[in-house]
């Protein structure tokens, strides 16, 4: 915590800063709002976490709007799955290394636009070797000790 205040919002709020997953964040939180609580796994300030953000900005998270909550939970826990760190980084390698799997083996005839107003077939080839690129050059999670570094 630092003595550093300004006003966000019209919201009176003091500095916080902290070092985590190889990012430094700057935090801007609200005791006037008497929730411990902020963005992604931000939270423990005592107030509200109103902005943060690491020091590159490559992550800002800002508090929009405040609404009265009537359900017990913020989460509906209808959909999805939890899965490992492992878990997910696998899926990623996977999708990395063959985007278009569910297409092709659902036969799927897959064409695009040939500039001209008509259809040309997809080269798989050649979009898997962009997507990869782009994969590669876009990888940017939060947590910096958990980029997944790409095979070329």
């Amino acid at each position: 915590l630092t003595s550093d205040t300004k006003t966000i919002n019209n919201l009176k709020c003091q500095k916080a800063e902290v070092e985590y997953a190889g990012r430094q964040w700057i935090a801007w939180f609200t005791d006037e709002i008497n929730v411990s609580d902020g963005p992604y796994i931000f939270k423990g300030l005592p107030g509200l976490i109103v902005q943060i953000s690491d020091k590159d900005e490559n992550y800002v998270f800002k508090l929009s709007k405040i609404n009265k909550n009537t359900n017990t939970s913020l989460f509906i826990a209808n959909a999805g799955k939890e899965i490992s760190w492992d878990d997910f980084r696998k899926i990623q390698l996977d999708y990395y290394n063959d985007p278009f799997t569910y297409i092709k083996s659902q036969n799927i005839k897959a064409v695009t636009d040939d500039g001209m107003g008509g259809l040309k077939k997809i080269d798989f080839r050649e979009m898997t070797l962009s997507h990869r690129e782009k994969m590669r050059e876009n990888d940017n999670q939060v947590e910096k000790d958990r980029i997944i570094k790409y095979p070329k």
